[in-house]
């Protein structure tokens, strides 16, 4: 019926110094608990070179939800960039 299998992500209570870059439809991301499982990642777009992935221009957050990542999911869980957005989602256009 899909293309992609839904792919679940289960993290356990702690703080996770990660960006993460939703690349693909059906994933979800889910955390033992809202308070305890948090996804931090500190980036700022000051005087930073732009960063890249797969050709497209990454914001300043701790989670990148790309273009062609349709249907996906976060819950139970915090995003926290204490120096930009904390949840992006990249559309088609590649001129910002």
């Amino acid at each position: 019926m899909f293309s992609f299998p839904k792919v679940c992500v289960f993290f356990k209570n702690g703080v996770y110094n990660e960006r993460v870059i939703i690349d693909r439809p059906y994933i979800c991301l889910v955390g033992e608990s809202r308070a305890g499982t948090i996804i931090k990642y500190a980036t700022s777009s000051a005087g930073v070179p732009t960063e890249t992935w797969n050709g497209m221009e990454l914001r300043p957050t701790a989670v990148m939800i790309m273009s062609n990542a349709d249907n996906c999911m976060i819950t139970n869980l915090t995003v926290y960039n204490n120096y930009g957005s904390s949840v992006c989602c990249r559309s088609n256009d590649r001129s910002g």
